[in-house]
């Protein structure tokens, strides 16, 4: 993940990273693996900073709240007892004090976010500081070395207001106007400079000794900056540009640049000193930091610096290459064969079976790009969605799929071209517009599609009209059209940024959002680049009234305008979010697109809140009147057609005549040409030459064959036990729900699930299941039996992610290393050596008599199998496959 905060300890040895998907990390300087690695936050991280003394790290995140951590060992001591997420943090300059920006909205000012101070020391952790005094501030932009804090105050249409405000006398002071692209504020050590990153624009060296802080822009980088940090004698200025590239510049004694370091392949987004100044870190979108020996350098000595630890992984995704001792752990993504989530796996012999969207097979002993499908049909992705009436829409999406809905039946249109379409806009049933790549656009008027001419040909992604005549379109690089008169024109734009999504309230008032945060306002003049508040890619935005907006994007992002300034909302996911839809002022939704874990939020009564989806993946929402749409990916199920929901009486339902088909929840190989898995009220079997299908009158969640003649398979409120080449339901309580099977045999085993809500765990003894307490918080994800005296367990979030063992006839709660993520699944090679994974990507191994953490993959993982060959392969989704060898 994407390096997004950074800070090194007074000690001068000790390095705190945080990622944009909430982790934080420690590492020591000189070594290339972090000693602590935590999932901290749900969301990206806003703020890490050491204590004065370096004893404790603070971390903060607009999605929860704040911690306090134990920098000796890592120890999590203290969380902020609040419930809305943290724009920003600071400590005091005696570090007994920490300043926090929380949300603290009223019914007068539903987004307010006001300055809250609470005292801190060890023993009784964070307690609100009673004698303060509340008031209202965006962010805390950077702390003074006197203590003072920058306070960031509004965010205007082009340009950003901040106060510098001293706790002592508890006064702000002056009022500095930044350009709404600043993103980084860092005062010198004697609070002579401040030195903002502006962009594109350079960095804004102001001088706090004058009367109004004037001071030079430094436009020496090539591309937009977006960090800075001073060195602890004041002398040196570093900045890091969007590039990669980070110069050092002098600022004392007359401004001079003294080096270009190279070496970030992205865009820098942190910078931090040494306290002795001998070293800069850095850190990045490269998913890398580096550490740069700069000892020594002054204008004359010609010495270039070079990187002491040259690529040190930091996030989920790369620390485990160089974890000790799996450095033979490799990755790969099966593509283009495999692009789809898995779900399940399992292996026999040297054959793998993959299953989730589709279902794949692979010979070990073939190159490992050569998987085969199994019973797959065509599949389209559509990106966007128009209705023309509540019973009549249009569908359009990938290489120039083109669907039109009417009454009850999808027809299937020859589209204009074989490229993506990425908007369209029906006017009438007889009037549309079409957008797509390279500068493309199609108009519909009762027979064909045919193109229009426009003056670019860059791609468009989104398009809006403000009446029959006059529309505008967003694209690639920044691109603006704009038709009017008949025709389209090209416009001057404030950006570079792939716009993709737009919204025009009317003819004098729109909106535009894109990559890094990107904002635009559309003034009824011009379009003006607007503060964000993040820098995750943006990818729609939708607008009901003048006053009001929301926007959503990458990695759960979503953003509200209040009338004044753009402020981030809460994170509900960490998926990326593709479509948002106000109905008005006081309702919307909002969709997320990953395949196989959908999020749909209403907002209503002034809040979002989650609500179920039946749907894989949703990418494009509409609505007339009362009745809405959503659509979305149909890869996931057995059909050509684009999935459809449709928005009846409060809830959204799979539309009438779309088969929501297989979504495979576990699967189980006998040999290697038999295999069984189970999803929705099917079970289903497969072998080399033949296939086929039983339906039950259940869910079923999980499956476990013995043998080709004996197996179970489990769902809520039913059990199925398979002998002799039939399946025989065995009568259980309507009210126990199964989640997981860990047989023995046939005749002996285990399951958890639920009892009327209430986790349980299942005991088949004799061939009869009995309910049993569990001494977890909640059901088990996964058991595992080594044999009918010893197994293994792995509970959830709710019982902190731990891990039990059954021994002498009891399951008992197993010491591991802390972790607050979900087991989903556990390999036990023997009674002395396994491997378990949890949803965080985190693998352990157990081997005398102890598990450890090894290794640290991507948080989306599914399954985690080995195979006969001893390769052990860790599975996630889009075809992500981690593995080890032999």
């Amino acid at each position: 993940s994407q390096v997004i905060r950074l800070d090194v300890g007074s000690d001068g040895e000790t390095l705190a990273v945080g990622s944009r998907d909430g982790w934080i990390s420690l590492w020591k300087l000189g070594e290339t693996t972090p000693w602590f690695m935590q999932r901290a936050h749900a969301g990206s991280v806003t703020t890490l900073q050491f204590s004065p003394d370096g004893h404790w790290l603070i971390s903060a995140s607009e999605a929860d709240t704040l911690r306090v951590w134990d920098v000796k060992d890592g120890t999590l001591v203290h969380s902020l007892p609040i419930t809305r997420g943290v724009d920003s943090a600071a400590f005091s300059a005696d570090g007994n004090q920490l300043y926090v920006v929380v949300e603290r909205p009223s019914k007068a000012a539903p987004y307010r976010s006001v300055l809250t101070r609470w005292r801190f020391d060890a023993r009784s952790g964070l307690q609100p500081d009673d004698g303060w005094s509340e008031f209202e501030v965006m962010s805390i932009l950077a702390s003074g070395p006197d203590g003072s804090l920058l306070l960031g105050n509004v965010a205007l249409y082009n340009a950003y207001h901040s106060s510098l405000w001293n706790p002592d006398e508890s006064q702000m002071a002056g009022d500095l106007v930044e350009s709404p692209d600043a993103r980084s504020y860092v005062f010198s050590p004697d609070g002579h400079w401040l030195a903002v990153a502006v962009g594109k624009q350079g960095v804004h060296l102001r001088d706090t000794q004058d009367t109004f802080w004037n001071g030079p822009i430094l436009a020496g980088h090539r591309a937009g900056v977006g960090a800075v940090a001073f060195t602890p004698d004041g002398q040196v200025l570093a900045s890091g540009d969007w590039s990669g590239n980070i110069q050092l510049l002098r600022v004392a004694g007359g401004r001079r640049l003294l080096r270009e370091l190279r070496g970030h392949q992205d865009t820098v987004r942190g910078l931090a000193f040494t306290p002795d100044g001998r070293k800069l870190i850095s850190g990045g979108d490269d998913n890398t930091i580096r550490v740069w020996d700069i000892a020594g350098i002054v204008p004359t000595s010609g010495r270039r610096p070079t990187p002491v630890a040259p690529v040190l992984p930091v996030s989920p995704e790369q620390a485990w290459r160089v974890t000790t001792p799996m450095s033979a752990w490799g990755f790969r993504r099966l593509y283009p064969d495999i692009e789809f989530g898995v779900h399940v796996a399992d292996a026999y012999g040297d054959t793998l079976i993959a299953a989730g969207g589709r279902m794949y097979h692979h010979r070990l002993d073939a190159d490992e790009r050569e998987w085969g499908e199994i019973e797959s049909k065509t599949w389209i992705v559509p990106w966007a969605l128009a209705m023309v009436s509540e019973d009549e829409f249009w569908a359009a999406g990938m290489s120039g799929k083109l669907r039109h809905f009417r009454g009850s039946m999808w027809e299937e249109v020859t589209g204009p071209t074989q490229d993506h379409l990425w908007d369209i806009e029906m006017l009438a049933p007889d009037d549309g517009w079409i957008v797509g790549e390279n500068g493309a656009v199609w108009r519909y008027q009762g027979a064909e599609w045919l193109t229009v001419a426009t003056p670019t040909t860059d791609t468009l992604y989104a398009l809006d009209f403000v009446s029959p005549d006059e529309a505008w379109a967003a694209g690639r690089d920044g691109t603006l059209l704009h038709f009017e008169s008949g025709a389209w024109q090209r416009v001057p734009s404030p950006t570079t940024e792939h716009l993709r999504g737009l919204d025009m309230v009317s003819r004098d008032l729109g909106w535009a959002v894109g990559a890094g945060g990107t904002i635009l306002r559309f003034d009824g003049q011009k379009w003006l680049s607007v503060q964000s508040p993040i820098t995750d890619n943006l990818h729609c935005v939708s607008a009901p009234a003048p006053g009001v907006a929301w926007a959503v994007g990458m990695d759960g992002a979503m953003l509200y305008f209040d009338g004044e300034a753009w402020r981030a909302g809460r994170r509900f996911t960490s998926d990326d979010m593709w479509s948002v839809l106000m109905l008005s002022p006081e309702e919307g939704w909002a969709f997320s697109g990953h395949s196989f874990r959908v999020t749909v939020l209403h907002y209503v009564s002034g809040e979002w809140r989650r609500v179920s989806s039946p749907m894989p993946a949703l990418y494009a929402a509409d609505a007339v009147g009362s009745t809405g749409w959503a659509l979305g990916d149909a890869r996931m199920f057995d059909r050509e057609e684009p999935m459809a929901m449709q928005y009846i009486d409060g809830d959204w339902r799979v539309s009438p005549g779309v088969d929501a088909g297989v979504d495979v929840k576990a699967l189980d190989m006998v040999s290697q040409d038999d295999a069984w898995a189970v999803g929705g009220n099917r079970i289903y079997h497969w072998s080399l030459d033949s296939s086929e299908v039983m339906t039950v009158p259940c869910r079923l969640a999980d499956i476990e064959m013995l043998s080709a003649d004996a197996g179970w398979t489990v769902g809520h409120g039913c059990a199925f036990r398979y002998q002799a080449g039939i399946w025989h339901s065995v009568p259980i309580s309507k009210e126990w729900h199964f989640g997981v099977l860990g047989l023995v045999s046939e005749d002996d085993g285990w399951a958890s699930g639920w009892v009327h809500r209430d986790p349980r765990l299942f005991r088949l003894q004799a061939g009869t299941w009995i309910a049993l307490d569990i001494p977890s918080e909640e059901a088990f994800g996964v058991i595992v039996m080594v044999s009918a005296d010893e197994g293994w367990a792995g509970g959830g979030t709710l019982s902190e992610g731990q891990l039990y063992h059954f021994q002498g006839g009891q399951w008992q709660r197993e010491s591991i290393p802390r972790t607050h993520c979900e087991f989903v699944d556990i390999e036990m090679l023997s009674s002395t050596e396994g491997w378990a994974l949890n949803d965080c990507g985190e693998v352990y191994h157990y081997e005398d008599e102890q598990w450890r953490l090894v290794a640290q993959l991507d948080d989306r993982v599914q399954d985690l199998i080995r195979l006969q060959n001893g390769e052990l392969w860790v599975l996630g989704d889009y075809g992500a496959f981690w593995f080890r060898g032999p």
